[in-house]
C-alpha cells in the first residue's frame, strides 16, 4: 500500500511537521496508556497513584515538546 500526503506549503507547514512526528505521539500515548493501566491495577496508595499520574503527564509533555521542535 502506498499513501501520498499532500500539503499546501507554506500554509500547512505545521501540519507537515506534525505528520512527520506522528510516531513520537503514538509512542507517548502507548507508554501513557500502559502506565495508567498499571497504576489503576496495582497502586492503592494515593501518593503513589499521584506520582504515577505526574509521570504520565511528563511523558505526554515530553512527546509534545519533541513534536513542536
Amino acid at each position: 500500500m502506498k499513501v501520498i500526503m499532500q500539503f499546501n506549503l507554506p500554509d500547512e507547514a505545521l501540519q507537515v511537521e506534525q505528520a512527520f512526528k506522528a510516531g513520537i505521539a503514538w509512542a507517548a500515548l502507548w507508554s501513557a496508556d500502559n502506565r495508567l493501566r498499571n497504576a489503576l491495577k496495582h497502586l492503592d496508595d494515593p501518593e503513589q497513584f499521584r506520582d504515577a499520574m505526574i509521570e504520565v503527564r511528563e511523558l505526554i509533555q515530553d512527546a509534545l515538546g519533541k513534536i513542536d521542535e
